[in-house]
């Protein structure tokens, strides 16, 4: 089957686009939206999409309106159903609704006509609620970040979508402050070690972020572990070739891409992702500073990684056995032991490990490490629409050597890449998914 057949307008539908009005009745924008885009990305805390409406002056294929119905302003209910040509659906009703953002009217007027296009951006309804007064983090969180992130969606900002987490081995106890619970949410990912065998504490470093509900997504809210996302299954394979068929092994062909970035040495220097960190302390007990330093090597493990090892910068100088990056930081042994009482804190009052708080030495220089390893090949590239695809999700590409007349893999920048960001997009005549794909690593493992 052809590319063609599945970037063919019709191939995929708007099912249901109802926003209700504040000012009015409910109404179906479906036939009035020559353009809808739909939003993920692993850095935001919400799924976004933009569309844009137009009036009577642009009729294509009957998509017509009267000025005044458009009667939106901001904050209205917004439920879409999108169906591609595979038969996979994005179901956005119910508790999963949108709510609109931000609506911008555009009139063009020339002496012979005169017409107006409308765009709409739109966002998570809990997106609207994180700013509420009455809806913010007040309590003091005792316990493990994976239930807190639980307790702040969940019971907190009151959500009714699937909060979906990877486990979490080592305590963290904060107090709310009347923050945001995003804001917790989000604090809440360079405090995560997830349970790995043999190699607690060396693979600390999660991501916020929320999914469509659709075929294959109970959608929601995820806090996952960036090592564990790695270890996924593949859920697609892709290849880029010059015919319209799609080889035998592939779930689809990649209709373009381009390389965003392939590793940056400042960036790697400044970022110290694959390099030494020193970390200096001031013990408030032995009234005393102490240091030392955070191989990034030990992160590279066998199983987590897309490839088999991370990027070499300089090899001949010998620059990654040195520290580029230190930090300062206090103990804070004492400052949220764990409990709610006097009697239930003193035990843990004077004890740097094992007070029921996070430990820096195993958390902090391992989570801003794998941060910044996530961004070492960076590639963008376009397929056929699939909305079973989700950022986060493992998918495997095959690219070709730049001689393509040899047919030959470039072995590699082919391999495991992790979804970042995506974007679907449905017009009259086109419809296609975007994805910005990311390895923290390089050397293919097939």
């Amino acid at each position: 089957m052809g590319v063609k057949y599945h970037i063919e307008a019709g191939n995929s539908n708007i099912d249901l686009f109802k926003i209700t009005s504040n000012y009015g009745p409910t109404e179906n924008f479906g036939p009035r939206c020559p353009e809808l885009v739909l939003y993920e990305s692993l850095f935001d805390s919400t799924v976004r999409a933009s569309a844009k409406f137009v009036d009577a002056g642009y009729n294509p294929s009957g998509m017509t309106a009267e000025d005044d119905e458009y009667k939106l302003t901001s904050g209205e209910k917004t439920e879409l159903k999108i169906t591609d040509s595979y038969g996979n659906e994005l179901d956005i009703t119910g508790d999963y609704q949108l709510r609109l953002r931000k609506h911008q009217r555009e009139q063009f007027t020339s002496p012979k006509t005169t017409y107006v296009n409308y765009f709409s951006d739109f966002y998570s309804k809990e997106s609207m609620e994180n700013h509420l007064v009455s809806k913010r983090a007040t309590r003091k969180y005792d316990g493990f970040p994976h239930d807190h992130i639980k307790t702040l969606l969940e019971e907190d900002l009151g959500t009714q979508k699937v909060v979906e987490v990877d486990n979490t081995i080592i305590p963290y106890n904060f107090a709310g402050g009347s923050e945001k619970v995003f804001h917790h949410c989000v604090n809440l990912c360079n405090k995560g070690c997830p349970e790995f065998p043999g190699n607690p504490g060396i693979v600390a470093g999660f991501l916020f972020y929320e999914v469509f509900k659709g075929t294959d997504s109970t959608g929601g809210y995820r806090y996952k572990s960036i090592d564990l996302l790695f270890q996924e299954d593949v859920k697609k394979k892709y290849v880029y070739t010059n015919t319209d068929e799609v080889p035998e092994g592939y779930d689809s062909k990649v209709i373009n891409y381009y390389e965003n970035i392939s590793t940056n040495a400042d960036s790697e220097i400044l970022s110290g992702a694959t390099f030494k960190r020193e970390q200096r302390r001031w013990d408030p007990y032995l009234k005393q500073w102490e240091q030392d330093d955070f191989d990034y090597k030990s992160q590279e493990l066998e199983t987590n990684n897309a490839g088999k090892e991370f990027y070499k910068i300089a090899s001949d100088l010998n620059l990654q056995e040195q520290s580029t990056r230190y930090s300062t930081r206090f103990w804070d042994a004492s400052a949220m032991p764990k409990g709610s009482n006097w009697a239930a804190q003193k035990p843990f009052s004077k004890v740097k490990k094992g007070n029921g708080n996070y430990n820096m030495d195993e958390l902090v220089r391992q989570a801003a490490d794998r941060f910044n390893q996530l961004f070492g090949t960076q590639i963008t590239i376009l397929i056929p629409m699939d909305l079973s695809l989700h950022v986060g999700d493992l998918i495997f590409v095959d690219f070709p050597q730049i001689d393509s007349e040899k047919n030959e893999i470039n072995k590699n920048r082919s391999g495991n890449y992790l979804i970042m960001d995506l974007g679907h997009r449905i017009t009259p005549s086109t419809t296609y998914t975007s994805l910005h794909l990311s390895r923290d690593s390089t050397i293919n493992r097939k």
